[in-house]
């Protein structure tokens, strides 16, 4: 039998009446997934990434050229390649419209290596 990683989970939260979430450090863990709370305003997001502690945030792009836009829906679980992600110390997400109340999303992490 073959033994699991385990699984470790963050809070990123996204503010009343905000678009950005809080800033994720991943300190040598990759994001694996994202699940979505239960009440959502936004029916898209974005992953960031910044190499700067938070001063500047970009988009993550796959090798395709595609941005990582998620598809958000009420309790939603979305799988993400981890091997077209990994590495990457500092993450937010930022949804596609202003939520009508705080969101908690829940980050889904494994340790890099």
């Amino acid at each position: 039998m073959i033994a699991a990683d385990p699984i470790y989970t963050l809070e990123s939260i996204v503010p009343n009446a905000g678009t950005e979430s809080s800033m994720t450090q991943l300190s040598g863990h990759v994001l694996i997934g994202v699940a979505v709370p239960a009440a959502i305003t936004s029916t898209t997001a974005e992953l960031q990434t910044s190499a700067d502690a938070g001063a500047t945030w970009l988009p993550i792009y796959d090798r395709e050229g595609n941005k990582y836009t998620l598809a958000l829906g009420a309790s939603r679980y979305i799988a993400l390649p981890p091997g077209d992600i990994a590495g990457l110390h500092n993450v937010r997400l930022k949804v596609g419209s202003s939520e009508a109340a705080a969101r908690t999303f829940t980050l889904l992490l494994r340790k890099l290596g």
